[in-house]
């Protein structure tokens, strides 16, 4: 990225809603909201259940296309440029294809991108920032829970985007792993200098992002709080 780059946000996000269809009601999953995420950002969106973050998630991604309101990635380029290079995404549901080993599962956004060098070297030593080289050989479904979300969260980081979006990585592991994975998460963001979007459950895991926002009922507030769980 160049200092022009830099300068920009990567994202912003001006009124931004959501609505849906449900039962012949109208739902509104995210409130109109604003908001903006810089280079080196590190944010952690709090909020219960049904709250809206997972929506908000793959508005900000571009998984997603507002209702309503105005969403712009400036230092990234369109909606159709993000991904896989500029912005990674981490489901908080199951997302590696079972018919991939781990260690393809982890190189496929590299050759999605065209990466013809040193793919499976690339992706060991992502793998390896999550202790889980020794999966490289194995199939989604011989991993735990909680390995098939590190395997994610390798798979994310892989491609060195700007921005990573996790949604619960470490809903599915203990207190220690998850401290553990975060820590990592939070060293490469640093070496790197991407930002960081962490939706949790887990106080002790906002706690460690200096910025903080929370959903509730759709309704999103950036200014950091104690998490309603």
């Amino acid at each position: 990225m160049n200092t022009t780059q830099e300068s920009q946000a990567l994202v912003v996000g001006k009124n931004v809603s959501r609505s849906f269809e449900q039962g012949g009601t109208g739902v509104q999953a995210v409130a109109p909201a604003s908001f903006e995420i810089a280079f080196g950002d590190r944010i952690a969106i709090a909020g219960r259940s049904g709250s809206g973050k997972s929506t908000l998630l793959h508005l900000i991604s571009g998984i997603d296309i507002p209702s309503a309101g105005d969403l712009s990635w400036p230092a990234l380029g369109t909606r159709e440029d993000l991904r896989p290079g500029r912005i990674a995404v981490m489901f908080q549901s199951p997302s590696l294809l079972p018919t991939l080993s781990v260690l393809e599962n982890v190189a496929l956004p590299l050759a999605l991108l065209g990466v013809a060098v040193d793919r499976d070297g690339k992706a060991l030593e992502a793998l390896g920032l999550f202790g889980l080289e020794d999966l490289a050989g194995k199939l989604p479904e011989e991993l735990s829970g909680g390995q098939a979300q590190r395997v994610a969260l390798a798979r994310a980081i892989v491609g060195q985007p700007d921005l990573v979006i996790a949604d619960e990585p470490t809903g599915q592991v203990d207190r220690a792993t998850g401290t553990a994975v975060m820590e990592t998460l939070i060293s490469w963001a640093e070496a790197s200098g991407a930002a960081l979007l962490i939706a949790t459950h887990d106080q002790a895991i906002a706690d460690r992002l200096p910025h903080g926002w929370q959903m509730d009922h759709g309704r999103l507030s950036t200014a950091r709080q104690e998490m309603a769980l």
